[in-house]
């Protein structure tokens, strides 16, 4: 007890290190359990931190719960994600993949943009230490904003997929399942319209913090509603 701190040391990598009030180690079954301020430092880039948890060394695994919250910096990009519990699969003591079995919430945030999101469950993907695409079930409700302009937008589906560039900022989403992206969008004189498209499967680019293509790719519905209509609007606005 105290302030124990375990650190695994991995050749030609960054190290893991892990933090708790209390440590409990079971040298036969290869366990390791934290209770209290349960930190562990994965890299130089990926963080979690949460109430309690509990690494198995056997499984290469990692089981968090309570308040749990990653955090994950690379460039200018600067994730966060928070739920109840997650678990966390371990490929020679890298992360290869988080899931969370329960509601996750978060901002995703970069240079360009920034992304609120909110789902019943998700599973996150790295390669090589790096983010690779997120997985959002259970009917995940998406909202994005560039920093330098004056559009919004809202995306919801039955599942979503969200996928990084290298440089770990967000690039694109694909929607699945009842899928609408709704735009709020500012014309150059002030005017602000509505621009909604629906589909079973939309694609979303992303590009210098903006929208620039929604491509459906299963049945195509959509409207758009100029300044004088989305006036007459109540609530559409994202």
């Amino acid at each position: 007890t105290g302030e124990p701190r375990l650190v695994r040391d991995r050749p030609d990598e960054d190290r893991l290190a892990l933090a708790a009030d209390t440590v409990i180690l079971d040298m036969t079954s290869q366990r390791l359990e934290g209770r209290g301020a349960f930190d562990l430092s994965i890299s130089d880039h990926l963080q979690m931190s949460a109430d309690a948890g509990q690494l198995d060394a056997k499984a290469d695994s990692l089981h968090l719960h309570g308040t749990t919250l990653m955090r994950h910096r690379r460039g200018g990009a600067n994730h966060q994600l928070e739920a109840d519990e997650v678990h966390v699969e371990l490929q020679n003591g890298t992360v290869r993949r988080l899931d969370w079995p329960t509601n996750v919430r978060g901002r995703l945030q970069d240079e360009e943009q920034t992304t609120w999101l909110t789902a019943s469950g998700g599973d996150l993907w790295l390669v090589e230490g790096r983010l690779d695409s997120l997985l959002l079930r259970g009917s995940p409700q998406v909202t994005h904003r560039g920093h330098d302009t004056e559009r919004s937008s809202r995306f919801s589906a039955q599942e979503m997929v969200l996928v990084f560039a290298a440089d770990g900022s967000l690039r694109q989403l694909e929607a699945l399942g009842d899928a609408t992206a709704l735009s709020r969008i500012v014309d150059t004189d002030g005017q602000i319209a509505i621009n909604e498209v629906k589909g079973s499967r939309l694609l979303i680019d992303l590009q210098d913090g903006a929208v620039v293509a929604v491509r459906v790719l299963e049945k195509i519905e959509g409207r758009y509603l100029p300044p004088e209509q989305e006036s007459e609007q109540e609530g559409t606005n994202p």
